[in-house]
């Protein structure tokens, strides 16, 4: 005599192949609907940096490490003034490249309404201008890094 499987675990695979039916559906919408090629050359051109973003953020990198070392030579001579300032910089700098890259994964999870989908591109202009800003973040950091590195040096 069989047992019938209980109802509570067919209720339980029956919502279970529903949410992979919608997932999937998302993902074929996403990735191979009609307009799929425009979303992604849309996507990419809108993550890529232009070169005026990037000179900026060199700029404004550059700007900090002068303002640290102008301090640290005339105003605080001794107090490592400099490599205090870039060592808060980088960290700081890196927790908000984490921090941007948590929300960008929370997103995908609730677009893909998947958690395990997480790390796939949406191609939304929201999910590319986060892309963006972590890559200015980051050369932001590499600079301020190799300024620590000579701040050490003084």
């Amino acid at each position: 005599m069989k047992k019938k499987p209980s109802t509570l675990k067919q209720l339980r695979k029956d919502q279970k192949e529903i949410h992979k039916k919608e997932v999937t559906a998302v993902i074929d919408e996403t990735y191979n609907s009609s307009d799929s090629h425009d979303r992604k050359s849309n996507y990419k051109l809108a993550k890529s940096l232009n070169w005026i973003e990037i000179l900026g953020t060199i700029v404004c990198s550059l700007v900090f490490v002068a303002i640290a070392f102008l301090v640290d030579v005339f105003a605080l001579p001794g107090k490592y003034f400099a490599s205090t300032m870039t060592t808060i910089l980088i960290v700081l700098g890196l927790i908000i490249w984490l921090v941007l890259g948590w929300v960008k994964n929370r997103q995908a999870a609730n677009y893909y309404n998947d958690a395990r989908r997480r790390y796939l591109p949406t191609m939304t202009d929201d999910e590319a201008l986060i892309v963006k800003i972590r890559k200015l973040i980051l050369i932001f950091v590499i600079i301020q890094v190799v300024a620590g590195g000579f701040a050490f040096l003084l």
